[in-house]
């Protein structure tokens, strides 16, 4: 009877017929909680621990707020043998009582006083009792007062009390200053873990990369016979292949006790591979072959290109975007002027192939080069099989391939030839299944796919994959609307099929707008949005989640363009980008990191 009077009473009494919970929080309540417990604290008042540092004076404290702030007193308080009820005395030896009382002020206000006297004693308690906050404003306030003196002293204090951020801090200092400091008894004096750590930054500075092997050998050299037993670590660290062959030969392999240790020999005959056989390097990259910089610029790069006049100059340049600025600059010139080229990216070295070097629809070329941005250097590698413009090249397992083309304004090309850089040689496989010139080639998912073209006065839609554990094409579904020249970017298991030309029911050649993408798992199309300047014989990459494209001829407009456009994958839209200096069509792209600045004399 009682429970049925109180449910009627409880109806009653509700505001409204939609009784909804509401969850609220208190405001200031953690901070109320706090300043309470720090007001019973003052009082001496419900404290349940005696701390006692190294005199006998006591320190009253409250269990709760000891377990709660330090993982020292959680582990020592979650033993069976120490009951909650119990009023206990814990001492803390090698703890001043001045620092204990900083840590329990601390640990009831969350504020710390820190100076240059009382930092190291705050730092060693904090780390013994693990009163991790503490440790870490102590980070702080050590951070804040490095510089280049002291960065080595502040090294082996971070390490000390693995202060990751001080560690990462001082590690960037002394790289920058690494000529200056690695002369000084504190970096002679330093444990090999700190040497090595430090012989590992991307951003030490030195003059060319034999400066840090000799730093490396002093270090050993002031106590060989305790330290040699660590040369092969350090010479790890060292990127042996970026000395020159001549300082290697004169200056590395002549230092008799790093020679009688088959891990360093091993070291020095990787790197004199590295210089003995340049094709190969795209294959033999690793840390030791990655510049000291840290300057670090993810860029498009537009090369050549057949400008609008057949009296004007083919371009020979190689631009780079850089999307911080917005700007195309110059970063380079090919050995000779290409358009309707192919280009592809390899191990982070740019490979031109192909096209034709003047306006007067000459045979094509078959020469190709290789782009060091490391170095800026260009090496001639093996020329193809045939001559080829209006190609494209993939990459696919560490190979380049290049696919169909042109011969001249009649013959298109069926041919499919692959690069190996570890021979330096080109390879015929199973061409494609009939002759084309401006299919649209990439790689996905261990596959090459050639995707529309042109060939025999036709325009395909035929889809191509190539699979290289049999050596064979096979047909996928068709575009819906067959193009040449246009351009395929592979993204998270898709193919994004961009621009191009077509024939409208006129008969007459006009661009695609749309972008089309490819599922090869489910063998199907979708439709994107379109570009705000349709074209074809473009430029395209891929950088980050957005594709680059750039320059190439409007059918629509009978102009070429300098114009770029940017499509963002993840929100389908087109923003754009800064124009390049020239309208060129018969332009390439492909996506490099750039490790330093170009020099004036290319712009």
């Amino acid at each position: 009877m009682a429970a049925l009077l109180l449910q009627k009473l409880r109806k009653k009494e509700s505001l409204s017929s939609n009784d909804e919970v509401q969850c609220k929080v208190l405001e200031n309540h953690a901070t109320h909680i706090l300043h309470s417990l720090e007001c019973l604290w003052k009082q001496e008042s419900m404290c349940d621990v005696s701390l006692l540092a190294d005199t006998s004076e006591r320190i009253l404290v409250h269990r709760l707020v000891l377990v709660s702030s330090c993982d020292y007193f959680h582990d020592l308080f979650s033993r069976e043998t120490m009951y909650v009820d119990e009023q206990v005395q814990v001492r803390l030896s090698g703890i001043s009582v001045s620092t204990l009382k900083d840590l329990v002020t601390c640990m009831y206000t969350g504020r710390i006083s820190i100076n240059d006297s009382n930092v190291l004693d705050l730092l060693t308690a904090a780390d013994y009792l693990k009163f991790y906050a503490v440790q870490e404003a102590c980070g702080v306030y050590l951070s804040d007062r490095l510089n280049s003196e002291n960065c080595l002293r502040m090294l082996k204090m971070a390490y000390t009390y693995n202060l990751r951020d001080l560690i990462d801090k001082a590690l960037k200092i002394a790289a920058e200053n690494f000529t200056d400091i690695a002369i000084t008894q504190d970096f002679r004096q330093l444990e090999v873990s700190h040497v090595k750590a430090l012989l590992a930054q991307d951003g030490l500075k030195v003059d060319c990369e034999l400066d840090a092997f000799n730093r490396a050998l002093e270090w050993i050299e002031v106590d060989l016979n305790e330290r040699k037993q660590h040369a092969l670590e350090l010479l790890r660290q060292i990127r042996l292949p970026l000395i020159d062959v001549s300082d290697i030969v004169d200056h590395v392999e002549t230092v008799g006790y790093l020679m009688e240790i088959p891990g360093c020999q091993e070291l020095v005959k990787e790197a004199l591979h590295y210089h003995c056989l340049p094709a190969r390097q795209s294959i033999l990259q690793s840390s030791r072959t990655k510049p000291r910089s840290n300057f670090i610029l993810e860029s498009v790069l537009a090369v050549g290109g057949a400008p609008r006049l057949k009296t004007d100059p083919v371009s020979s340049q190689v631009l780079f975007y850089n999307s911080q600025t917005d700007e195309w600059r110059t970063l380079t010139n090919l050995k000779e002027p290409r358009h309707h080229h192919a280009v592809a990216v390899l191990s982070g070295f740019l490979y031109v192939a192909g096209g034709e070097k003047t306006n007067g629809q000459e045979t094509p070329l078959n020469t190709a080069h290789r782009y060091d941005p490391r170095t800026d250097t260009w090496l001639q590698i093996a020329s193809m099989k045939h001559c080829r413009e209006s190609f494209q090249l993939g990459v696919l397992n560490g190979l380049i391939y290049a696919v169909g083309g042109r011969v001249n304004q009649k013959s298109s090309l069926a041919d499919v030839e692959r690069y190996n850089p570890a021979v330096d040689e080109w390879e015929p496989i199973t061409p494609l299944s009939t002759p084309r010139r401006s299919a649209a080639v990439a790689s996905l998912n261990g596959r090459l796919y050639a995707m529309g073209g042109s060939g025999d006065r036709l325009i395909s839609s035929r889809v191509e994959r190539y699979n290289p554990l049999t050596d064979n094409w096979e047909i996928r579904r068709s575009l819906s609307t067959p193009r040449f020249f246009a351009m395929l970017v592979p993204w998270a298991n898709h193919l994004f099929l961009v621009g191009g030309a077509t024939l409208d029911p006129s008969g007459n050649v006009t661009c695609v707008s749309c972008i089309e993408r490819y599922t090869p798992v489910t063998d199907t199309w979708c439709t994107l949005s379109s570009m705000q300047e349709p074209r074809a014989e473009a430029g395209c990459a891929l950088l980050g989640s957005k594709i680059y494209v750039v320059g190439g001829y409007s059918w629509n407009r009978g102009a070429r363009l300098s114009s770029v456009e940017v499509y963002d994958i993840d929100k389908d839209t087109w923003s754009p980008a800064a124009s390049i200096h020239t309208p060129y069509t018969g332009i390439s792209c492909g996506a490099l990191t750039l490790y330093r600045l170009p020099n004036k004399s290319h712009e």
